[in-house]
């Protein structure tokens, strides 16, 4: 399931399936969660179609929650922590496994020593949800 994050000044940001590792990883860096609240708009204007039915305060669902200012604000902090600690990690490991690459390369052999040239944590995502979560609270979509 893919997740869309709507702020409630109607931007967007879509997360994919990347949103539960999102919370995983701000989880891993200090965030406690605070629940989300069903609200009787989405956005200014915009009615909830699934207002006034029970509500678990999840997170990983597409049911126009809403995710508070303070929630949201200590997502992002926790997301900055996460980017400060892993960001210098993996441009280390990006130029160790292009030195390890050309070293083979020169040698005549072919390896898989590191797998996927894919980082776990992809950098450039976490970076835009933080510059979104600045706008405070916003609804999944």
């Amino acid at each position: 399931m893919g997740y869309d994050l709507v702020s409630y000044d109607g931007e967007e940001l879509n997360m994919g399936r990347a949103w539960p590792g999102m919370l995983e990883l701000a989880q891993a860096y200090g965030w406690e969660a605070c629940g989300t609240t069903q609200s009787k708009e989405i956005i200014r204007g915009l009615p909830n179609p699934v207002a006034g039915q029970p509500w678990s305060g999840g997170y990983l669902t597409n049911d126009y929650q809403t995710v508070s200012d303070a929630d949201a604000f200590a997502l992002r902090e926790a997301l900055q922590r996460a980017k400060a600690a892993i960001e210098p990690v993996q441009r280390k490991s990006a130029r160790i496994r292009a030195t390890v690459a050309t070293l083979m390369d020169k040698a005549g052999a072919r390896s898989e020593l590191f797998g996927s040239d894919e980082p776990a944590v992809n950098i450039d995502l976490v970076s835009r949800l933080i510059a979104f979560l600045d706008r405070g609270r916003f609804s999944i979509w």
